[in-house]
């Protein structure tokens, strides 16, 4: 199937209808979870909700997170100094009519940016081990899978220290991990829409 990209802003009413009842790159990791754990069933119950009503549930906010969307285009900035690439919108990818993600930033044809700006406590943390965060590992490697991109590049940024930027690349044996999951988290969404509608 050819993924669709919509060429759109982000956080509009497009884009929230494009990502209503998919599931999406920043919540592949919950289908990783113990299949009797809350955060699995949730994601599930998500999706099939706003398949049966076409509406989004309320959305968790907290400080950090609207911290990070106010310093993200500075971020963004000092990737582009720090890189030479410019970066374009990311909008939004439509694998199917349950699987999409929505990249930070898009680098010629072959690249995608993910942007992190953590707490100065978490920043160093990722500063000292170099290494992509575990919690962001299937973001990025669902963004790789959903688009097709050769490489991925993550970053952290704190305005006040130093920023990180790790190059990431498609990982086969990941992508078919990815693949079995979100395969039953389908199947388990469509049979709930099925018995509820």
């Amino acid at each position: 199937m050819k993924v669709k990209h919509h060429k759109i802003d982000q956080n509009t009413e497009e884009w929230l209808d494009l990502r209503k009842g998919k599931f999406t790159a920043s919540s592949f990791k919950n289908l990783f979870l113990s299949k009797t754990t809350a955060g699995y069933n949730n994601e599930i119950y998500r999706v099939a909700y706003e398949h049966l009503t076409d509406e989004s549930p309320e959305t968790f906010s907290n400080e950090y997170m609207d911290r990070g969307h106010e310093l993200e285009p500075f971020a963004r900035k000092e990737y582009e100094l720090q890189s030479f690439n410019d970066v374009e919108d990311g909008g939004f990818f439509e694998l199917n009519k349950f699987v999409g993600c929505s990249p930070d930033g898009l680098i010629g044809d072959d690249g995608g940016l993910e942007i992190k700006c953590p707490k100065y406590s978490t920043m160093i943390q990722y500063l000292l081990s170099q290494k992509l965060p575990t919690e962001y590992y299937w973001q990025v490697q669902g963004s790789l899978y959903v688009t097709g991109r050769k490489w991925w590049d993550f970053m952290a940024y704190h305005p006040k220290l130093k920023s990180l930027v790790l190059r990431i690349y498609p990982d086969q044996e990941a992508f078919g991990n990815l693949i079995t999951e979100l395969d039953l988290a389908i199947k388990r969404a469509k049979d709930i829409i099925e018995r509820l509608k």
